[in-house]
């Protein structure tokens, strides 16, 4: 009886290598949730499918422009804007 296929496995490091992107931007997608993981120990391991999905949703390294100055190619999220969230009254008034 033959075995089903295995996804393959790989390191945090190989992922960045394959996007063009630093090793600490995937951390930062894991923490934040936006990739799935398996943890074996201490190890991460990310499988390709993840890969392949951040490509499919139009994940691009950025290019440079003529200008010199670097763009995303993919759309970005707007910024949260702290500055305006209203502070609770103090109690010294």
């Amino acid at each position: 009886m033959p075995l089903p296929a295995v996804e393959q496995l790989l390191a945090i490091e190989t992922v960045a290598d394959r996007l063009k992107i630093a090793p600490k931007t995937i951390r930062n997608w894991i923490g934040a949730r936006r990739i799935a993981v398996h943890r074996i120990g201490r190890a991460v391991r990310i499988p390709e499918s993840e890969i392949q999905r951040i490509l499919d949703e139009g994940y691009g390294p950025a290019v440079r422009e003529e200008s010199g100055s670097l763009r995303p190619t993919s759309p970005r999220r707007p910024r949260r804007n702290y500055a305006t969230r209203t502070q609770a009254p103090s109690d010294s008034e």
